[in-house]
């Protein structure tokens, strides 16, 4: 038997094959000894013939797992799983079974390549895995949320999706988070994710990226601080917007600088500048890189870097990668 699974969504492909290979350790080799997990850039025709001629001592049928087929540059190999598919059709349920997945179609216009692609789409277990987006994204946060022994409103799920950028991976964490997170402040099993928790708890993606920026910054780490400035530009980020964030968070490291120069402590920050308690930790740790003047220092830099693009519609960019090398 051939399966194919495939598409963007590499969290519900990989959940994909996770239950082929659970279901075949369950009905066939509960120890897994006949269960071959390769990754198609590593693989060789000389090890697919290998994979595919050997027999199992113990049962009768083997689970053959490729991983991102496609990931190969030799075209050998596709050519070789096109013939063997082509000789082997797999139509008898007993048989071995070879499981295939592709993030992506092959890059490459090589007719092995587009030839597998087509033979393998076109199979009867065939799975195609692309990003969920609106009802059915909403519907996949809360079923997963049921399943994890919680319930959350459609409302809430829709301020989950939009603090994650709609990434499963993340979803998924968030909401196993979010749930240890009431059952333990509810003393229950069966709990309801608020809103309140969600925004306590949950950091947006966009947030988290300046967080990084800005920490970066204060502990004087120049080549950490320019790689993700560049990968917030490349992802689309404005740079004023960049800009407007880390005049926010030095404008906040600033006061807590001072209020830990009063002697307050971090859940007196919290309260009383009125900052989540887990942004008041970060910036007690960023500050101790720092004295107030330093930090008074580089927020006027970042002031006039604000102007000057203002008023002459001078390249931030370079300001702001000059500001960096400074530090």
């Amino acid at each position: 038997m051939i399966f194919f699974v495939y598409g963007t969504d590499t969290f519900r492909l990989q959940q994909k094959l996770a239950e082929i290979i659970n279901k075949f350790k369950s009905q066939v080799d509960p120890e897994g000894e006949s269960v071959t997990i390769v990754n198609g850039d590593k693989l060789t025709p000389e090890e697919f013939k290998r994979l595919v001629g050997t027999v199992s001592l113990f049962h009768r049928r083997r689970l053959i797992v490729i991983k991102d087929v496609f990931a190969t540059k030799n075209n050998l190999l596709l050519e070789q799983i096109s013939l063997y598919l082509e000789k082997h059709p797999h139509n008898d349920p007993q048989s071995n079974i070879i499981a295939f997945s592709a993030t992506h179609p092959p890059k490459t216009t090589a007719k092995s390549a587009q030839k597998l692609w087509q033979t393998l789409k076109q199979q009867k277990y065939s799975w195609e895995f692309q990003p969920l987006k609106g009802q059915e994204l909403l519907q996949w946060v809360q079923q997963t949320t049921q399943r994890q022994g919680g319930d959350i409103s459609l409302a809430n799920a829709s301020l989950l999706v939009s603090l994650t950028d709609n990434d499963l991976w993340r979803l998924s964490q968030e909401i196993t988070k979010l749930i240890n997170y009431e059952q333990g402040k509810r003393g229950a099993e069966q709990v309801e994710i608020s809103a309140n928790s969600i925004k306590q708890l949950v950091t947006n993606q966009l947030e988290a990226s300046i967080f990084a920026l800005t920490e970066a910054l204060a502990s004087r780490n120049k080549k950490a601080a320019a790689k993700i400035l560049s990968e917030q530009l490349q992802s689309g980020v404005s740079l004023d917007y960049i800009l407007s964030m880390l005049l926010w968070q030095f404008r906040q490291l600033i006061k807590i600088r001072q209020a830990l120069n009063n002697g307050w402590n971090t859940k007196e920050i919290s309260a009383k500048l009125k900052i989540k308690y887990f942004v008041a930790q970060k910036g007690v740790v960023q500050v101790r890189h720092f004295n107030l003047i330093a930090l008074r220092t580089i927020f006027q830099k970042l002031v006039a870097i604000n102007r000057q693009t203002r008023a002459n519609r001078q390249n931030s960019y370079v300001l702001l990668s000059l500001l960096i090398a400074k530090i």
